[in-house]
């Protein structure tokens, strides 16, 4: 039996994933404010120590599911794993890189800037990157909705990463995008926007591995994580299922 002192403590350190979280992007905040702007230049640069921790910070989610979700669970839920690696992809620039225009730019599939057989394959790339798109939605939106009514902090943590996916968006480019509407902001402002930018790109992946590392998935997963989680309990062999 579980007293009720017992169980709030269990359901507060469900939290601690996602308060770790959030704190560790607010400090890298800060402490890059604190650094001179020769500094923030190194770390931010594209290509550079924050930008190659995102892309490690998606491969650990994909790690992540892999090792704590059943594996008939990522048989049912492998899209997800798939948008962490287009996110990747994204991070890298490959989207960019490999394409003449760039597989998320109108122009790759109008005008006569694209080769017919490029603009074929992204066409079907597109087409694979919105059905993966189309089937979360179906699959989670649900009992997404009903775990941040619930305020599970695995739901949490995917809404504030959801979140901070806009955030990036808007700070990117502030000051250009304000001059477009006649508002000039200073040098620094400009620098702090592009700080914030770079650091909530980082915190994406972190939010997101929160929330798979908090999720009913992972928890009900594998039996070597629900030996963790639960030691007060004892597991009858008898009752286990292979995974």
């Amino acid at each position: 039996m579980i007293t009720n002192g017992k169980l709030s403590s269990t359901r507060h350190q469900t939290y601690l994933p996602l308060l770790l979280a959030i704190s560790t992007i607010a400090a890298l905040i800060g402490a890059l404010h604190l650094l001179n702007v020769d500094a923030q230049t190194h770390l931010l640069i594209e290509g550079g120590p924050i930008q190659s921790l995102t892309v490690v910070g998606y491969a650990a989610c994909i790690a992540c599911i892999a090792l704590l979700w059943s594996w008939p669970t990522i048989q049912t839920r492998w899209t997800l794993m798939a948008i962490m690696g287009l996110f990747i992809f994204i991070e890298l620039d490959l989207d960019k890189s490999l394409f003449t225009v760039g597989l998320l730019k109108s122009r790759q599939y109008i005008g006569d800037q694209v080769a017919l057989p490029e603009r074929a394959l992204s066409f079907v790339l597109i087409g694979l990157i919105a059905a993966v798109v189309i089937s979360i939605l179906i699959r989670e939106t649900r009992s997404f909705l009903s775990g941040v009514i619930r305020r599970s902090p695995s739901e949490l943590a995917t809404l504030s990463g959801i979140a901070l996916i806009f955030v990036s968006e808007a700070a990117d480019g502030l000051g250009r995008k304000l001059a477009g509407l006649g508002i000039a902001i200073s040098q620094s402002t400009a620098q702090s926007s592009y700080i914030v930018e770079e650091v909530v790109e980082l915190g994406i992946p972190i939010l997101f591995a929160a929330a798979i590392a908090t999720s009913r998935a992972a928890t009900a997963g594998k039996p070597a994580y629900r030996s963790l989680t639960t030691p007060g309990q004892r597991t009858n062999p008898a009752t286990q299922t292979h995974h």
